[in-house]
């Protein structure tokens, strides 16, 4: 169900990302923009205690990082063990997963992405 953490998930990642489209199943929003880079944020089909889930597409944002794929994943390991969240894993896509359950997670990692994509401006 939507709250206002994922919310200001989304929101925090659209400044990066772009505008978002609804998830075709309903459980989330979408960004899919190939140069801007791929994610997708949950608020269903989550773990519980979440409020909400973000999964990254490393190919599209390793590009969009300027990071090798193995440093993205690496980098998403490091914000998954800071919020220290399980999460709901979706075998047909595998794109690593962050799990987030307060608003303290969701700066985290607005502040995370925020020094990587200053990083290549």
């Amino acid at each position: 169900m939507e709250n206002e953490t994922y919310r200001s998930l989304f929101g925090a990642l659209s400044v990066h990302l772009g505008a978002p489209s609804s998830h075709v199943s309903g459980s989330g929003v979408r960004f899919k923009s190939q140069l801007k880079g791929k994610a997708t944020v949950y608020h269903d089909n989550i773990a519980p205690g979440n409020q909400a889930e973000v999964a990254f597409d490393v190919e599209s944002m390793a590009s969009r990082l300027r990071m090798t794929a193995r440093e993205f994943q690496s980098f998403v390991a490091q914000l998954r063990a800071s919020t220290g969240r399980p999460v709901e894993s979706n075998a047909q896509f595998n794109w690593p997963r962050v799990g987030i359950s307060t608003e303290s997670h969701v700066a985290l990692i607005d502040g995370a992405l925020h020094q990587r994509f200053g990083a290549i401006s």
